[in-house]
């Protein structure tokens, strides 16, 4: 479904991915874990056109996004739900969920979308006509996964979405992602909580200093193996 062979990328004249190869297939989740600074965010950027691909191919469904504007890879199927949520503080949480579904394809299916996000998401539905600003962080994680879901991507880039909540928001939101891995969506993860990354996924990546050390199927991985490679030991 998508892969990528020997892609390198960065910011500006500082490159932070060396060669990166990795094929996911579709219906599964694929966890990328690694320390602070592995080029995991840069990855997922790279792949949703908002960083340049400087050398190597990106394909999905086999066409070539390599290059293309995040515009242009949403419209292929492919959503990014961002590290920090990203959502617009001075628009409601109705307006943020809309945004969500402006691609013209998504257009005729706001209403019905909406009514399944609310129900996936009761808080927001007790929130849609407040200012996304006034939410907690573990309100605006679902307001950014909610909208995500609203051009119904075939494949999901969720990026740390653990990040500064509190453990009872986590285990509600990756009850959310297996419950999408059960529809079919395709699931690439960044996420530094290694045991609720390996519980989730099919795959598991480890990645430093902007390498894949190694790919193994969530079964097979030995937590104390993993945590001496996540240090580099």
């Amino acid at each position: 479904m998508l892969n990528i062979e020997k892609v390198r990328g960065g910011y500006g004249a500082i490159n932070i991915l060396w060669d990166v190869s990795l094929q996911i297939q579709p219906g599964t989740v694929t966890a990328i874990v690694g320390p602070n600074g592995a080029g995991k965010t840069t990855l997922l950027k790279t792949i949703a056109g908002l960083l340049p691909l400087t050398q190597g191919q990106i394909s999905y469904r086999n066409v070539d996004i390599g290059g293309l504007s995040p515009w242009h890879t949403n419209r292929s199927g492919l959503a990014l739900i961002p590290e920090g949520r990203m959502i617009f503080r001075d628009m409601t949480v109705d307006d943020n969920l809309i945004m969500g579904a402006f691609q013209k394809a998504s257009r005729p299916h706001v209403k019905s979308r909406l009514q399944e996000i609310y129900a996936m998401f009761p808080r927001l539905a007790e929130r849609q006509a407040q200012l996304a600003g006034v939410l907690s962080g573990g309100e605006a994680q679902m307001l950014a996964v909610g909208r995500c879901l609203m051009s119904d991507p075939s494949m999901i880039l969720i990026d740390e979405p653990s990040l500064g909540l509190a453990p009872v928001v986590v285990n509600e939101l990756f009850a959310c992602f297996a419950r999408l891995r059960e529809s079919g969506k395709t699931i690439l993860l960044v996420e530094q909580n290694t045991q609720l990354s390996i519980a989730l996924a099919d795959r598991v990546c480890l990645m430093r200093s902007g390498k894949i050390m190694f790919t193994k199927m969530a079964d097979e991985i030995d937590m104390e193996e993993l945590h001496r490679a996540y240090f580099g030991h």
